[in-house]
């Protein structure tokens, strides 16, 4: 079984602007196994999102007996069921729910662990009236920071949810509107069903204008201007969950068309984690929609989305920076140093607009560049911006490497990696001390084999070559380990680097 928790919207401002902290990430709460998390659904498995299975339907909910604060049981209650039916009442959606009535008890800290994870159908709403439980499971103090959490366990041989838990933290009962617990619970609500956040229309949130806030949709991971708005579910909210729930074939398809298709890199292999979004020219703030690409983790950069007729704009952005942990969108985005943000992409327009009609399907390939502009070379990381090394191996790249395409294509594969590369070597000094040995020797034998038409490397230096690839595969991402087999540990790089040296002298470059 697998066992998600999913934290509120990190909803952290500044006191002085008199917003409060809703929510924060505490990893670890459960088990967590590998799952993916994206402009739609929350967790994947074997290749399809996870869901709660038709057959649960209506997906029953039982309410704590105890108060919320000062929000008492029967108003908290009521909360609960307005939270629900907002999702409930999308029309192109088959999903339901129902109160199944009261638990047995008033849950306090000392029991919560008694409806973690038990698979019994009851799908329990705690609420905490003094923020005890949230102390109990995150900590002591956390109820000063965390409103609350809600998620579903799910089986990975099945692809279904089992069973969900929510606590909502009734010591903010005080210091927010019942609007405002009902639109963080909304949202908390779309996770508990296993939708994850959508970052679009970001340039709105936090600007001092509450007006615009309607264009930012409930599962956006942080706070606004005016939260009660996103109380209403905005449409990028109800295309996400109607893929994850459709109605009727004939239903969804005379409401929705359907975007899909890969993104991958310039040099043709799949980008894992960026955003893929598309706005409709007849109302660009309103009708925008996300998906992340690769959202299923089969490494193939794939996307989709629903999205009504008409024209749309497409573009692919990167994952914002502050959006990882407990704020993240799509699966690669859960620490700083995830794919989403050590590859990430260069926000650029897909060339031609695109018309979708309703039933149909079109598939489209999007071509994304690494957004290069605040890398730090490694090597720069390694020896400095002017050591002579330094100024070797970028002669090896600008005079050698770029004069082919095959040269090319190993600049813009080592580029779109150089972030994770930084990381790995920050976070491992024996790995550092390993790469600048070995590239003061690759530097020293650049000089020695530019003057050799022969243009081979010491077998030697191929071998701790080798030997520090095997060390970084260890700990690189999925991507990198692949890169790294691909261009390093084939056996066949000896005859393609003597043909890049080969094509033309380097001699003088070098020296």
């Amino acid at each position: 079984m697998n066992s998600i928790i999913s934290p509120v919207r990190a909803h952290i401002k500044n006191m002085l602007q008199q917003h409060y902290v809703l929510g924060v990430l505490i990893a670890g709460l459960l088990t967590f196994s590998p799952t993916a998390h994206a402009g739609g659904p929350l967790n994947t498995a074997a290749g399809r999102s996870v869901v709660y299975s038709p057959s649960s339907f209506p997906i029953p909910y039982m309410v704590d007996q105890g108060d919320l604060g000062a929000i008492d049981n029967a108003q908290a209650t009521t909360l609960v069921d307005t939270c629900f039916a907002t999702w409930q009442a999308v029309p192109t959606a088959c999903i339901s729910f129902v109160n199944a009535g009261h638990l047995a008890e008033n849950v306090t800290g000392e029991r919560v662990f008694d409806y973690f994870n038990d698979a019994d159908g009851i799908n329990p709403i705690l609420f905490d009236a003094d923020g005890s439980i949230i102390d109990t499971v995150f900590g002591l103090g956390a109820k000063q920071s965390v409103i609350g959490f809600a998620g579903s366990e799910y089986n990975g041989a099945t692809g279904y949810y089992t069973e969900g838990l929510a606590v909502i933290n009734g010591l903010f009962s005080t210091k927010f509107s019942y609007d405002q617990f009902k639109a963080t619970f909304v949202h908390e609500f779309g996770h508990f069903i296993g939708l994850d956040h959508s970052q679009i229309n970001g340039q709105y949130v936090g600007d001092g204008n509450t007006v615009n806030d309607i264009y930012v949709p409930t599962m956006y991971p942080t706070a606004t201007d005016d939260d009660t708005t996103l109380a209403s579910l905005n449409p990028d909210d109800m295309a996400a969950l109607t893929l994850l729930y459709p109605e009727h074939p004939a239903l969804v398809d005379a409401v929705y068309g359907k975007l899909q298709g890969t993104v991958v890199w310039c040099y043709g292999m799949p980008v894992l984690g960026a955003n893929v979004v598309a706005y409709n020219i007849a109302d660009e703030n309103m009708l925008r929609f996300s998906s992340v690409s690769d959202y299923f983790r089969t490494d193939t950069g794939f996307f989709e989305m629903l999205v009504p007729p008409g024209t749309y704009r497409l573009y692919v952005e990167p994952i914002n920076r502050d959006f990882y942990g407990g704020s993240s969108v799509g699966p690669y985005a859960q620490t700083p140093f995830s794919l989403s943000f050590t590859q990430q992409v260069r926000t650029a327009y897909y060339p031609e607009y695109v018309t979708v009609s309703a039933g149909d399907t079109t598939t489209l390939s999007i071509t994304a560049v690494p957004a290069f502009g605040s890398r730090i070379c490694p090597v720069e990381r390694v020896f400095g911006d002017t050591a002579t090394e330094t100024q070797i191996l970028r002669a090896f790249r600008d005079n050698i490497l770029a004069t082919t395409h095959q040269g090319n294509t190993y600049i813009h594969v080592f580029e779109s990696y150089a972030s994770e590369l930084n990381a790995l070597l920050e976070n491992n000094a024996s790995l550092q001390r390993s790469c600048r040995h070995v590239l003061k020797r690759f530097a020293d034998n650049l000089q020695v084999s530019g003057a050799d038409p022969n243009g081979k490397i010491d077998p030697a230096l191929w071998h701790e070559i080798k030997t520090l690839c095997r060390d970084i595969l260890k700990v690189a991402s999925p991507g990198l380990q692949r890169v790294i087999t691909a261009i390093v540990l084939s056996r066949h790089r000896d005859d393609v680097i003597a043909s890049l040296f080969q094509s033309r002298s380097i001699h003088n470059d070098l020296h």
